[in-house]
């Protein structure tokens, strides 16, 4: 029983250093985007991505709320923010890095920091843990009102983080676009995700983030490959050519009506995999999608391939299995194939 109050307290304690300290510097990084007269929330982040002259900061949110056509040169961005009851009109610039990815269901604006005044950006954990408590947006439609829900991390599928409101928040809902804040004392407000409309649970009980760590790998990818130009950084994976298609039939995939889809069909004690191409990565996962849009496509538990990450499924029920060793061979060979099928401006 001591150790239970001994708990409570310190996790109080917790809450209260965040209030007294984090809450407000969440709160003015937080803003309302309005774009063809629709309103929608993002929020200022800083990426531990460096440009060579620059680390990237900016504004983060869905890529429904910025499509790739608001994302081009030149086009205006309203933003508010409630906190510190503050408009901003932003043109977005020819040098600025801008990235948006529907596959992932988010999208960035590079924003130096300066631009705005009064504002914050907001830092990064890419480690956070299962049961860890978190804070998300509550949702409103009122313009001054910034609120948080309680809740915690309760599993990781795919590019996704799971994550449940406190009982008490069980009829509310969280804001898509918004952060998704740690409350660890290793990290504590810091974004660990941002909250997107995949629905993985049908009950709606359990919510669905982007990993914030899957964000940076895309847009590091892209940065590391000096492909940097709003032009290159909007575009979708490439068209394959023939003899492209071909090269990857001879590694074992087989095609599927999606373009950017690949089969590694089944055989004796193997199961099938399904590949996913990116302008920045492939993804693999082992769920068969029930179709082939990208609603359904963005259902599955898809793990990013990459050097030095582990090649296991995460989620699901082959969660932290290990593909078959001829899979993993495959898995191998696009690693280091880069981004030769994926991106026409890679060199």
């Amino acid at each position: 029983m001591k150790n239970e109050e001994n708990s409570t307290n310190s996790n109080k304690e917790t809450n209260n250093d965040f209030f007294s300290i984090g809450i407000k510097k969440v709160s003015k990084a937080i803003c309302k985007i309005n774009s063809n007269n629709i309103e929608s929330t993002g929020f200022l982040v800083s990426l531990p991505i460096n440009m060579g002259n620059r680390y990237l900061y900016g504004l983060l949110t869905n890529s429904h709320n910025l499509s790739k056509n608001q994302l081009t040169p030149g086009e205006k961005i309203n933003l508010y923010f409630p906190e510190v009851n503050q408009y901003f009109n932003y043109f977005i610039p020819e040098s600025s890095f801008v990235f948006t990815c529907p596959f992932l269901e988010i999208s960035f604006i590079e924003i130096p920091p300066g631009t705005i005044k009064n504002v914050e950006y907001l830092r990064v954990w890419d480690e956070p843990l299962i049961d860890q408590k978190i804070y998300s947006l509550k949702q409103s439609t009122e313009n001054n009102n910034i609120s948080f829900i309680e809740g915690k991390i309760n599993d990781f599928y795919g590019t996704n983080i799971l994550y449940k409101n406190d009982i008490k928040y069980k009829n509310t809902s969280s804001t898509p676009g918004s952060p998704i804040i740690s409350l660890s004392k290793f990290s504590l407000g810091d974004v660990i995700g941002i909250n997107n409309e995949i629905l993985i649970d049908k009950t709606n009980e359990i919510k669905c983030a982007t990993h914030i760590d899957i964000i940076i790998n895309a847009i590091r990818s892209l940065v590391d490959n000096n492909i940097r130009k709003p032009p290159e950084t909007l575009s979708p994976a490439k068209q394959l050519i023939p003899d492209e298609i071909f090269l990857i039939e001879k590694l074992g995939l087989k095609n599927t009506e999606n373009p950017d889809i690949f089969i590694s069909p089944a055989s004796f004690l193997v199961t099938p995999l399904w590949f996913y191409r990116t302008q920045y990565a492939w993804f693999w996962t082992p769920k068969e999608p029930e179709n082939y849009s990208l609603e359904e496509i963005k259902k599955c538990n898809w793990s990013l391939i990459k050097v030095n990450k582990p090649i296991i499924a995460i989620g699901g029920i082959y969660n932290n299995s290990e593909p078959a060793l001829r899979n993993i061979k495959l898995i191998k060979i696009l690693i280091f194939s880069g981004l030769k099928f994926l991106n026409n401006f890679a060199v």
